[in-house]
């Protein structure tokens, strides 16, 4: 598993290919936090992706069994 977060300052070139370096060593799950939308976006290993807003909860039990996070916990300082 990789969480990262983005920079304002970085590209969407620039994510794609951290993604696709992440991908390449088949990372089963990658979180990329966009802190200023306030979402995070998840790829899967099987190239599937989903986006998450600060009210949801993001679980992963095929990945992660017992793994709950609220995703506004990512957002508050």
């Amino acid at each position: 598993m990789v969480a990262e977060v983005i920079s304002p300052n970085e590209t969407v070139e620039d994510v794609r290919l951290k993604l696709r370096d992440y991908q390449a060593i088949k990372t089963r799950l990658v979180l990329l936090v966009y802190s200023i939308t306030k979402e995070t976006e998840v790829h899967m290993l099987d190239d599937t992706a989903r986006v998450y807003r600060e009210g949801d909860t993001l679980e992963f039990p095929e990945v992660l069994p017992g793994f709950r996070l609220e995703g506004a916990t990512l957002f508050t300082r």
